[in-house]
């Protein structure tokens, strides 16, 4: 079974400024028993509709959904001890954000990937917003391959947060906005460094939406 995925605003329903996805054979009868193609096309109109939607995203969600991670005051606290300060250990933070300025997109040529990002976040603990910050052009390029065994190699070249805009900053922890840009680069420069040991070594998909096993991702 082929499924072609395309996003697009139901309330704009124009159609997308993206050229027509690359051609590709779905199937590789040679390869594992669970495949899958991301194209730049999919990942593009996706970026797009978010971002003419003027949506918020629960950011909280699609991190435990894809990456089982929770944000907590304990483990964002590592690179913002304000948030346990004011708050205490271990305590939820629904991360909020908002596709701005202009739309998202991404990259993709034979084994390489580049994105470029505008977004806003926003943490929110209990009914109080903790933060909220506009972080213009973040990105990432790197590379990334599969082995016959589904095994995954690569590198992250770059990972940048983008830069903060401080006129529409906000916060209730005392961080000013050249801080929280420093912190949080701090954290993803950190995180870069063990994925990239993991991407020399080999690693494989995590599950997914509860799917688990050798799965096999093509990127188009």
């Amino acid at each position: 079974m082929a499924v072609n995925g395309t996003f697009y605003n139901a309330n704009h329903t124009d159609s997308t400024s993206y050229p027509d996805p690359v051609k590709f054979d779905v199937r590789n009868p040679t390869g594992r028993s669970l495949q899958g193609h991301l194209t730049e096309y999919t990942v593009n109109t996706a970026l797009e509709a978010a971002f003419s939607s003027d949506n918020e995203l629960d950011v909280s969600y699609i991190l435990y959904q894809l990456l089982h991670i929770n944000i907590t005051t304990t483990n964002l606290g590592t690179v913002l001890p304000q948030l346990i300060t004011k708050y205490g250990d271990n305590v939820t933070i629904s991360m909020r954000g908002k596709c701005i300025t202009k739309p998202s997109f991404a990259h993709f040529t034979d084994k390489n990937y580049e994105a470029n990002g505008w977004l806003a976040i926003s943490g929110v603990i209990g009914e109080e917003e903790a933060f909220h910050g506009e972080f213009n052009l973040g990105k990432a390029i790197g590379s990334l391959n599969t082995n016959s065994n589904g095994v995954i190699f690569g590198k992250i070249d770059t990972l940048s947060i983008g830069t903060i805009n401080p006129s529409t900053y906000r916060n209730n922890i005392g961080v000013t906005a050249a801080q929280m840009q420093t912190q949080l680069q701090t954290l993803v420069s950190d995180w870069q460094l063990g994925a990239n040991a993991n991407l020399t070594a080999g690693t494989v998909i995590p599950e997914i939406f509860g799917i688990t096993g050798e799965i096999e991702v093509n990127f188009n």
